[in-house]
């Protein structure tokens, strides 16, 4: 079987991160490269791609997610623009709604998204074209590796708002529409399975 593990905003960064690990620690280099394990990392903040992380280090090495890991949904989105000329992003107008509304209730985004989850959610559909140029070079490195194999992908995120919660159910979506789309249903076989991590009531719930 080959394996795709796909983490969505913070909390699924650091899912990825054990399990980059825990897979560090156990293979060296020359064994991993066989293992038809693919990653992508999905966030609009870049401070887990700080290899100077002591954390990120084990027996094997440096662990610290790869430039082709990692898909960036903020630095190079400019969400002023959008608002600013929405019918100049068609894709976007069923995510954008009440333009007026959906303004109010994303801007100003500071850090991050600002775990805000309309910000989330506009941040990984304008960066959709970059997501699934990241799954289509993880489905073909996998492949590769384990020819003929059903392939299976684990989506990790939380839903306290932000990039994960923003972007679970189009990330799901869109996924499964370009796995269907590239025939990987038919000729190998695909499972997606989602793991959301669900805030704490602390110190009550809202």
């Amino acid at each position: 079987m080959a394996d795709i593990l796909i983490g969505l905003g913070g909390t699924g960064g650091k899912i990825l991160k054990a399990f980059r690990q825990r897979l560090w620690t156990e293979f060296d280099a020359a064994q991993r490269r066989n293992l038809p394990i693919g990653f992508i990392y999905v966030d609009s903040d870049r401070a887990m791609l700080d290899a100077s992380d002591i954390t990120y280090q084990t027996i094997h090495g440096n662990c610290v997610f790869e430039t082709n890991d990692f898909v960036d949904i903020k630095t190079h989105s400019n969400i002023d623009a959008i608002f600013a000329n929405p019918k100049g992003y068609p894709r976007l107008t069923g995510i954008l709604g009440n333009v007026g509304a959906t303004q109010s209730a994303v801007c100003p985004v500071g850090a991050a998204a600002d775990q805000k989850r309309r910000a989330g959610r506009l941040l990984f559909a304008s960066n959709i074209d970059a997501y699934l140029s990241k799954l289509a070079n993880a489905v073909q490195e996998v492949q590769q590796k384990e020819v003929g194999s059903t392939i299976n992908i684990h989506l990790f995120c939380g839903l306290a708002g932000g990039t994960g919660s923003g972007s679970i159910v189009d990330a799901i979506a869109q996924t499964r529409k370009w796995m269907f789309e590239h025939n990987i249903a038919e000729k190998n076989g695909f499972t997606l399975t989602v793991f959301c991590q669900i805030p704490e009531a602390n110190p009550q719930p809202n």
